[in-house]
């Protein structure tokens, strides 16, 4: 019975964030799932023998023990993220309540030990498994030539690969089609949503900048041409009447800081190196917005430039 009642609320709050993933209006009520999400995703906030936390600048690293939890909970952070990978690629970043919650996630997912742990219940969930009937608990399983009953599972499908196989058929079907968190697909995915945030980034940027010019008490929204009944964007009164310089830095802030936990998250360090050395606009973007400072200078010489250059070094 202890075992069946987690099962349950497993399932069926899984089931309820699914559907909100997919259907919750893009605003920024979405805050309360969110948080419903992330809390479920880290009982060692709660447990009565957490130990000290972490600084902002050293987030403590998940312990271990809580390795048996993530694996048979791997939908619940794997899907889940996907699913608001493809949630705030349609919503508007400037937005700090947005940046906000795009900062929360990238934030809970990069705490230390916990991307590895996610990792390895991927590769115990995919890797191949013998013909065994469905759920089947190796106790009761007929017995080798050479063997009891209680000889040990082969190796090939170990006690951990079957707790997270039985986790994910159990919510999704044997016929599921998994999409690996950190697979091609969802890594597109990243990237995508990576470059959604250093364009909403220079966007904040220049409105800050516009705000600065702008005569004083100039009206935030008439600059913008909204009115504060404007319902056709993702801006809504309520937001922009919320968002003057300090927010607008706010947003900037929640933005730089969600790439960079992106960054420790994926380690798109390599990637983002050979997207940065193109010589075409995908390589000056790239410098300009994901790299050091230093190498953003490269973006003020056109490629024609730089040969001129190299030809005379």
């Amino acid at each position: 019975k202890r075992a069946a009642v987690p099962r349950f609320v497993q399932q069926k709050l899984y089931l309820f964030l699914e559907h909100c993933f997919g259907h919750w209006p893009l605003d920024a009520s979405f805050r309360a799932v969110l948080e419903m999400w992330l809390s479920y995703l880290q009982p060692w906030r709660y447990a009565p023998d957490k130990q000290a936390p972490g600084s902002d600048s050293q987030p403590r690293c998940v312990s271990e023990k809580w390795a048996p939890f993530v694996q048979e909970n791997l939908l619940m952070y794997t899907k889940l993220f996907v699913g608001f990978l493809n949630r705030a690629l349609r919503t508007d970043l400037v937005s700090p309540k947005h940046a906000l919650m795009v900062f929360r996630v990238a934030k809970v997912f990069a705490q230390p030990n916990l991307a590895e742990m996610i990792q390895k219940g991927e590769q115990l969930f995919l890797e191949p498994e013998l013909v065994i009937p469905h759920r089947q608990h190796r106790l009761f399983t007929a017995p080798t030539f050479t063997g009891s009953f209680l000889s040990p599972w082969p190796p090939a499908v170990t006690d951990a690969s079957f707790k997270v196989k039985s986790h994910v058929y159990s919510l999704e079907g044997q016929d599921c089609k998994y999409t690996p968190m950190f697979g091609p697909e969802a890594r597109t995915l990243v990237l995508r949503l990576a470059q959604l945030i250093t364009q909403a980034k220079h966007t904040a940027k220049s409105i800050s900048d516009q705000c600065a010019e702008s005569p004083a008490g100039h009206s935030f929204l008439s600059w913008l041409g909204f009115s504060s009944m404007d319902t056709n964007g993702s801006y809504t009164a309520n937001d922009l009447d919320e968002m003057g310089q300090d927010s607008v830095r706010k947003t900037d802030e929640y933005l730089e800081k969600a790439l960079e936990y992106l960054r420790q998250i994926f380690r798109f360090a390599g990637q983002m190196a050979a997207l940065c050395s193109r010589d075409d606009f995908l390589g000056s973007f790239c410098r300009y917005h994901l790299t050091e400072p230093g190498l953003a200078s490269r973006h003020l010489l056109s490629p024609v430039g730089r040969r001129q250059v190299a030809g005379h070094t």
